[in-house]
């Protein structure tokens, strides 16, 4: 195993996994100053917000994260999560596109035959966060009390 291998999958007990801990030193030991510290100040902020990805549950689902339907069903989950839709036809648009995602990854998943019900677990929960997101927005009207009939 070489350093670099250690570095991005070896895990201490008490401290975590490494590179983050080893990216976090690098940007902590340069001066903000330095044109590098821009570089590994973006660095961390991915790798924290990767750490708040769902974590596999067993050993066999590391190997769902290489599969391509979980990349494909990642990826347009993320986009349509850091997107705020600014109409009705905006939210539609996402949502045919999120149902059009689900098709292939479902068919995708499917071929593989792969923990079923790891895989199906995975689409729902990716599912319920998107339909959360792209919900029609409903407000709730005011009435002036002081108005007589």
């Amino acid at each position: 195993m070489n350093n670099l291998s250690i570095l991005c999958k070896s895990e201490h007990q008490e401290y975590g996994f490494i590179f983050p801990l080893f990216v976090k030193a690098l940007r902590n030991d340069c001066h903000p100053d330095n044109a590098r510290w821009s570089k590994i100040n973006d660095l961390y902020v991915e790798i924290q917000e990767i750490q708040v990805l769902p974590q596999p549950t067993s050993i066999h689902q590391n190997r769902l994260f290489d599969e391509p339907w979980w990349q494909l069903l990642q990826t347009v989950k993320e986009n349509i999560l850091n997107t705020d839709p600014t109409d009705e036809r905006e939210r539609r648009e996402l949502l045919h596109e999120w149902s059009f995602t689900l098709k292939q990854v479902r068919e995708l998943a499917r071929k593989r035959e792969f923990l079923l019900s790891e895989t199906k677990q995975i689409i729902a929960a990716a599912q319920t966060e998107v339909e959360q997101k792209l919900r029609p927005q409903v407000t709730a009207e005011s009435f002036d009390t002081d108005y007589n009939l």
